[in-house]
């Protein structure tokens, strides 16, 4: 990838990569340095951020309940009611 330009528009192509740290740290500096001065595009970083925590939380598995969790008795599995 190449370095970003410091304009906003470009910076904010960057972003997402930026956020999801896909970046090389030579390719974060131009980012980290626009953003100390720059509200705007922080706020767009940080609403960036907020989605990216949100897809992760939603991949991480989660543990699926075991038989007795699911309302059997003795390991016996019971049919969910619809």
């Amino acid at each position: 990838m190449s370095t970003p330009a410091a304009g906003c528009g470009e910076i904010r192509e960057w972003l997402g990569a930026y956020v999801l740290g896909l970046l090389e740290p030579e390719e974060k500096r131009p980012i980290r340095a626009h953003l100390a001065e720059c509200p705007a595009c922080r706020s767009e970083r940080d609403d960036l951020a907020r989605v990216a925590a949100l897809l992760r939380a939603l991949t991480r598995p989660r543990a699926r309940p075991g038989p007795a969790a699911a309302g059997g008795r003795n390991g016996q599995v019971v049919p969910r009611q619809r």
